[in-house]
């Protein structure tokens, strides 16, 4: 492994995402699904829907909208099928594709975002780095991460989600059901930063806005979970003879 150039590298999404060398935190979302999950994955098991290409579009909006103008294509169709979206789609190969309604719906969360002076500073501040790559051993083992805010002169990291709630009791709930917890400690860790952030907006009208930082005990969970994944990564993914129990790899436990 060549760290300094695979960071370099790793600037370009389609490298980033195409390579499995490294461990990221989606990676470890699947094996804690089961081994066969993350197996599924690297086999070129790919996700696609209509939400991860929402997500994906809303991030890009916020954080890098020159690379929305460029990556994102709006269908203003009624629906995906017929000749006019085999047209669209044929056009558009490669692209995130989105609907109108979509896109009105990403700028009227991107509105309520920035009408917020706290958020806002946090978004736009100039020694921000967005979309920063770092790699790194955690519980030794190669990680890699791209995280959404890096701010090194505060020595912190943002992380903005869509939510269903910012009802601090109802997002408490989303970290632990998603892992928010684990990917808090992940990216701390790898970025050697000091503090992790959560920036979140929710999905529907009013378009509330959460601020979240995370506190030591949330870290140390996700630390607990994270040491425990690499554990079964390394059982199952580093060897020959790790990869021979997977093949005979089943859930047996007692209900």
């Amino acid at each position: 492994m060549d760290i300094e150039k695979d960071i370099i590298r790793f600037a370009d999404d389609q490298e980033y995402y195409a390579d499995n060398s490294y461990v990221t935190n989606s990676m470890l979302s699947k094996l804690n699904k089961g081994p066969e999950h993350l197996q599924h994955y690297l086999d070129g098991g790919v996700e696609e829907s209509p939400a991860l290409n929402f997500g994906k579009a809303f991030h890009l909006y916020i954080l890098e909208k020159d690379k929305f103008d460029e990556e994102v294509a709006v269908f203003s169709g009624k629906t995906r099928r017929g000749k006019e979206w085999d047209a669209f789609n044929e056009a558009n190969l490669g692209k995130t594709i989105i609907s109108f309604k979509e896109a009105l719906k990403i700028k009227e969360m991107g509105e309520s975002l920035f009408s917020k002076k706290a958020i806002k500073e946090l978004l736009t501040h100039k020694d921000n780095i967005c979309e920063s790559v770092a790699i790194g051993e955690i519980h030794d083992i190669f990680c890699k991460g791209k995280a959404d805010i890096v701010n090194k002169s505060k020595g912190i990291i943002v992380d903005l989600k869509t939510t269903q709630s910012v009802n601090p009791r109802d997002f408490r709930r989303s970290c632990y059901k998603y892992g928010y917890h684990r990917q808090a400690y992940f990216y701390k860790e790898l970025f050697n930063a000091k503090e992790f952030i959560f920036i979140c907006v929710e999905k529907e009208a009013p378009y509330s806005v959460g601020l979240f930082y995370t506190s030591d005990e949330f870290i140390e969970q996700g630390q607990d979970e994270v040491f425990n994944l690499l554990e079964h990564y390394d059982d199952y993914f580093q060897d020959d003879f790790g990869r021979e129990m997977l093949k005979d790899y089943f859930v047996n436990e007692e209900l």
